[in-house]
């Protein structure tokens, strides 16, 4: 007597589920990691070269804050906070606090502001003094879901995700009424979101708002 299960369309079918499992599971897990990085999620290591060739990694700044800003030279929100407002001396200025500053272009290669000659000029351009990465895969912003330019991360001296959004609450020098209040302040005054988090970091306290809604040009990945 044959042994049904040793049939071909018995086989066929036992390949055909164990290749739908498989399938299945890959879906999964390739789901599970393009979930991108929550507050309070340590985030993964990652390395990006900068335009001046050398590489950064993450892990390199460990027990340090880290302060990440998606960057396009040629974003108008980008362009006016380098030239009027916060951002004309806020990563400088961090950096100069010991922060390590980093600002990453996500564009993807022919993108408008992507590219390293692109970004040397704008480092020239806008006084930039800290690194400038390129993500032109886009791997690293599709992690962290930046969107925008300017779009802002902190990162704690553990790698744990603390704040992500906007830098303010004023797009092109707009205070947004909408926006969560400053910590002290009436809503509809000016806040810097970013300055505010390292700030209650550094004294050891909880970040009142470490989410808000980014603003700007869209990546263009």
């Amino acid at each position: 007597m044959t042994d049904a299960s040793l049939h071909p369309v018995f086989r066929f079918g036992r390949l055909a589920f164990a290749l739908a499992l498989l399938a299945l599971l890959c879906a999964a897990a390739a789901a599970q990691r393009a979930k991108p990085v929550e507050i309070g999620d340590v985030v993964p290591d990652f390395k990006l070269t900068g335009i001046d060739g050398k590489e950064r990694q993450l892990s390199d700044c460990k027990g340090k804050t880290v302060i990440l800003e998606w960057f396009n030279p040629q974003c108008p929100y980008v362009i006016d906070q380098y030239t009027k407002r916060t951002l004309k001396t806020f990563g400088n200025d961090m950096q100069q606090a010991g922060v390590i500053y980093l600002a990453i272009n996500s564009g993807a290669p022919g993108q408008p502001g992507s590219g390293k000659q692109a970004n040397e000029e704008a480092r020239e351009r806008f006084g930039i003094r800290f690194p400038i990465l390129l993500d032109e895969d886009g791997q690293v912003g599709r992690m962290l879901d930046a969107r925008f330019t300017p779009q802002m991360f902190i990162i704690d001296g553990k790698g744990v995700l603390r704040y992500a959004g906007a830098l303010d609450n004023a797009p092109l020098g707009k205070v947004i009424e909408t926006y969560p209040p400053g910590k002290g302040k009436q809503r509809g005054e000016y806040v810097n979101y970013v300055q505010q988090a390292y700030d209650e970091l550094k004294a050891g306290e909880d970040v009142t708002t470490p989410k808000t809604k980014p603003y700007g040009t869209r990546v263009k990945y």
